[in-house]
Parts: structure tokens; sequence; C-alpha cells
């Protein structure tokens, strides 16, 4: 049979952790309540609990802790999702890092050429081209982290995963 034990995590959230018979939590300091002990589990709003002796009470600051370590592990896995899509695109757009510095290295050739005068007309346009190819890489940057921003400012779980 399963027992349930109501702990603090070194997260600083409050979880619900079901434990068999010999179960426990590795620290019991952070235990407060275990059902095998002070019976079965009250009602509780989960975050916000404290003991006060034998009882479990609610306190809104430690709610409100548990809810800011939700909403920054919400905000944080946003942002590199974020991350991930940003690199996703630019990828698609110029390559692997291999090739991005291969290209970086081919734009500083042509604008030394361009510089000294032996720029040829087709290179002159090629690099207006890879110029062109990296002003989008450059909005790429931009638009994503004007997305993290965004999401920076929110203010619920809620509406990170709306967003």
């Amino acid at each position: 049979m399963a027992h349930k034990l109501l702990v603090n995590t070194p997260r600083g959230v409050q979880e619900i952790i079901e434990v068999g018979e010999g179960g426990g939590y590795f620290d019991l300091s952070r235990v407060l309540w275990d059902e095998r002990k002070d019976g079965p589990m009250p009602d509780i709003t989960l975050g916000g609990m404290v003991r006060t002796g034998a009882v479990l009470e609610f306190d809104q600051p430690r709610m409100d802790a548990h809810l800011a370590v939700d909403l920054q592990e919400a905000k944080d896995a946003r942002i590199n999702t974020i991350d991930a899509e940003t690199g996703r695109d630019i990828r698609a757009l110029i390559g692997d890092p291999t090739r991005q510095r291969n290209l970086s290295a081919r734009i500083n050739r042509l604008l030394l050429k361009r510089v000294d005068g032996t720029a040829t007309q087709a290179e002159v346009a090629e690099l207006v081209s890879l110029d062109d190819l990296f002003a989008r890489v450059e909005l790429l940057f931009t638009d994503g982290n004007a997305r993290e921003s965004v999401v920076q400012t929110m203010k619920t779980v809620a509406e990170v995963a709306e967003g």
C-alpha cells in the first residue's frame, strides 16, 4: 500500500510523494506530513502549507514562494524552447557551425577584395547576398530575444503556457 508524504523539495516547491511501507524521503527535515505517522493527508493547498504542531495550516508567504518557483521554472522552460527554435531557424538558414564559419571567412575575403578594389561584379553581388543572409540571421536573433523578453514579463504559469 502506498502512503503519501507532503515534502518541501530542495527546489523550493511542495510535492506529494507516494512511498511504500519501507520507503521514505532522503531528507526527513523536509517532510511536513507522513501518513504512516501523522494519519491520512488532510485537505491541503499544495504549495502553501506549513506545519504547526500536529496540524497543517495554509501560509500565504509559503504559497507565494512556491508559485514563484513554478513561474520561474515555466519561464526557463519557455525560454529554452525559444532558444532551440531560434537555433533551428538559424541552422535552416545558414547551416551548421562549420558552414557558418566558412561563410564568415568568405565574407571577410570578399570584403578585403572590395576594399582593395580587386572584387569582380559577381563577388560584389555575392557579398551583398551574404550580407542579406546574415541580416536575416540578425532578425532571427532579435525576434528570439524579443520573445524571451515578453516571457520574462509574464506573471503566471498559465500565461507562460499560453504564450
